[in-house]
């Protein structure tokens, strides 16, 4: 048996098979077009290979399997097999092709006039994103491609559809809670539910399954944003939440068709939106028109959210929300503290009031800016909006035992969503060793020679250095905090402090 090599593709709303090998002179044989959905089929016989010996093509018009104005949607075949006589070979070949061109018209056209119906025509543009997936492998794939189309004309003809009372609202940032009540009293059980939730602005779809909602009566459910679009929030815009059940997929009937809601969720601009309020600058041109047009925004998605449906408003309040994304950008300075809490534990504490959004690209650098050696790096603080303090041990990020006498500078930024920058620098005096020195001196006094002496210049240039520390002149507050330690290292005296 020898492959017959051909190609086969729409064109319009024909079938148009090519040959790419001719077959030598003295054959007979046969092509046939199969619809394999629905079975339908048609042979060509022999005639149409005549004309192929050097090479040719075969148009195949909607009317030769039965079907008038365009094929049927669904898996072809199309298999060509024939033999020479002289010498006697066989030739068999055999290609699939797939044909949405009806189902495609048909969901372009569906035109809804009710909440099921919408949910309905949002069900069938889904299975049709399945097909396009499955359509890499037709001949693998065609049984299920088969299916799926049938269940789009089974929900393009007459979907069977209950009445309930349904709600779904944001509880949390990722966390979307559905209640249903069965106004029908369905009580037989249906059959591979299917519930979705989609992100209007991406056009996502995510499924997820709850056994109170395969809708046998009314029930309640949660639906985590981790769970179905892998996020810790759910991002702003306005979400579609449905199902669908039936008795047996695998005969096509789709025997509800329920719209539970939309949800509305502005969780990232509200928060980011607050603390612009508190931050911006309303002498700063830009700012205060950034500013007064969110306000529009905001006035605008409330008024929409009060008729918001699945037929209307949500594709504007999605525009709002963009508006109020695109004019967010802002750079907040972090109000924050440094404070060493004893000699080997020193406290962050950011003051500033963040939003609860995502964070990224964190760096915070801690340094002794009077030992270049001393340096930490942190790139993971903070993790959310509210961590808010962070403790270092001088041991565990290799200061030594205790931290050592100087100005500490603590940088720390981090990104945010809608171009947010957050960035801040706070100090921390350490003068553990200076202050340990001088009362071991005063405590010596007795002992030590010319102790009134070096006791005075102890203390004047410790009051320098905080004088040096207040005016924020870290490089001279460093400079007496040295004169200090020289001071209390000379030899002889005995009165330094480790």
């Amino acid at each position: 048996m020898a492959v017959f090599n051909f190609t086969y593709a729409l064109s319009g709303n024909n079938q148009l098979l090519t040959q790419i090998t001719a077959p030598p002179v003295g054959f007979s044989g046969t092509t046939t077009l199969t619809n394999t959905k629905d079975s339908v089929s048609h042979d060509f016989g022999v005639s149409w290979i005549v004309p192929f010996v050097g090479g040719g093509t075969l148009t195949a018009q909607p009317s030769d399997l039965g079907y008038t104005g365009t094929f049927a949607s669904g898996v072809y075949t199309a298999v060509v097999a024939f033999s020479v006589t002289i010498p006697p070979i066989s030739y068999s070949g055999t290609q699939y092709l797939l044909d949405t061109t009806r189902i495609d018209a048909q969901i372009a056209a569906y035109a809804p006039t009710n909440p099921t119906e919408a949910a309905t025509l949002i069900w069938m543009q889904y299975l049709r994103t399945q097909i396009d997936t499955l359509s890499s492998d037709v001949q693998g794939n065609q049984a299920l491609l088969n299916t799926l189309i049938d269940i789009i004309d089974s929900a393009l003809v007459s979907p069977v559809t209950i009445t309930t009372i349904s709600s779904v609202s944001l509880s949390d940032n990722n966390t979307f809670s559905i209640v249903a009540i069965n106004e029908n009293g369905l009580v037989t059980p249906l059959n591979s539910p299917s519930n979705y939730v989609q992100n209007t602005v991406t056009g996502d779809y995510e499924y997820y399954e709850d056994a109170f909602l395969v809708p046998t009566a009314s029930g309640s459910s949660s639906v985590d944003s981790t769970n179905t679009f892998f996020t810790p929030i759910y991002t702003d815009g306005c979400y579609f939440v449905y199902n669908f059940a039936g008795n047996n997929f695998s005969e096509a009937t789709i025997r509800l068709a329920r719209y539970y809601g939309i949800v509305v969720v502005t969780t990232t601009i509200d928060a980011e939106f607050a603390t612009f309020e508190a931050n911006y600058d309303p002498n700063n041109v830009e700012q205060a028109a950034s500013y007064a047009a969110m306000l529009a925004a905001y006035a605008e998605i409330q008024t929409l959210s009060s008729s918001v449906n699945i037929f209307s408003n949500y594709d504007e309040i999605n525009d709002q929300i963009a508006i109020i994304q695109a004019n967010l950008a802002l750079w907040v300075e972090l109000d924050m503290s440094l404070v060493l809490t004893n000699k080997s534990l020193m406290t962050l504490t950011i003051n500033t009031t963040l939003p609860n959004v995502v964070y990224s690209a964190q760096s915070l650098n801690l340094s002794n800016t009077n030992d270049d050696s001393q340096e930490y790096i942190v790139t993971t603080f903070p993790e959310n909006y509210i961590d808010l303090t962070k403790t270092f041990s001088s041991s565990e990020i290799n200061f030594g035992t205790q931290f050592e006498d100087g100005v500490y500078k603590l940088n720390l930024s981090w990104s945010a969503e809608n171009s947010m920058e957050f960035s801040g620098v706070t100090y921390c005096l350490v003068m553990t060793q200076v202050d340990c020195g001088i009362a071991q001196v005063i405590a010596n006094r007795p002992n030590c020679k010319n102790v009134r002496s070096q006791l005075n210049m102890l203390m004047l240039f410790r009051d320098m250095a905080l004088d040096a520390y207040s005016n924020e002149d870290y490089t001279t507050c460093n400079f007496y905090i040295n004169k200090c330690i020289i001071i209390l290292n000379q030899s002889g005296c005995g009165c330094g402090c480790n």
